[in-house]
């Protein structure tokens, strides 16, 4: 299965950086309006979110829209062995380059805990609408989804729906997929 992930990955990350730069801003911008018009979104206090990086569904506009709605908002930052903990991000805060090439809050920003997060927007390679997700191979959200009864939803251009996935016990699902046609509600039951 190692092999087939790894083939998904490799055809899946081809297929994301061939959309145009305008394609992926159109998408992206679609799929801003879809979470900010969501009522899981609206409702949470507390939303966890990753800052885009290279093809990935742009975030950064969306942060700004998230905290002039006044939500608190936490971004991810990498520890040892794949581990990672979600760290406080207001305007303005300093951010500082991962191992992975992603921005994260530097060491001194504030933990939020797990439990208080009311929505986590997570990155994937290929989703399916039942909820399965493929990542970039690390599985840091594969450890961290489930310390938290946040809903979880992944950001999704068109083309990364897909029908089947090799996915196993570890890999944790989603409740939800926004991509530019809406929000797509999977299997598993949104808290």
């Amino acid at each position: 299965m190692k092999e087939e992930k790894a083939a998904v990955r490799r055809r899946m990350a081809a297929l994301r950086s061939a959309l145009s730069a305008q394609e992926r801003s159109v998408q992206s911008g679609k799929i801003a309006e879809n979470v900010l018009s969501w009522e899981t979104y609206l409702a949470a206090e507390v939303v966890f979110v990753y800052a885009s990086m290279g093809a990935e569904v742009e975030t950064w506009g969306l942060m700004e829209r998230m905290l002039a709605d006044g939500k608190k908002l936490c971004l991810p930052r990498m520890g040892g062995k794949g581990r990672m903990s979600a760290l406080t991000y207001a305007e303005g805060d300093e951010l500082e380059r991962s191992a992975y090439g992603a921005m994260e809050p530097l060491a001194d920003a504030e933990v939020v805990h797990p439990q208080s997060i009311g929505l986590v927007l997570v990155p994937a390679l290929a989703v399916t609408r039942a909820g399965e997700r493929i990542g970039y191979g690390g599985g840091c959200y594969d450890r961290y989804l489930p310390l938290t009864q946040a809903c979880r939803a992944a950001l999704c251009f068109s083309q990364q729906i897909v029908d089947r996935l090799p996915v196993d016990m570890y890999d944790g699902s989603m409740n939800v997929l926004v991509a530019p046609e809406g929000v797509i509600r999977c299997g598993r039951s949104i808290q």
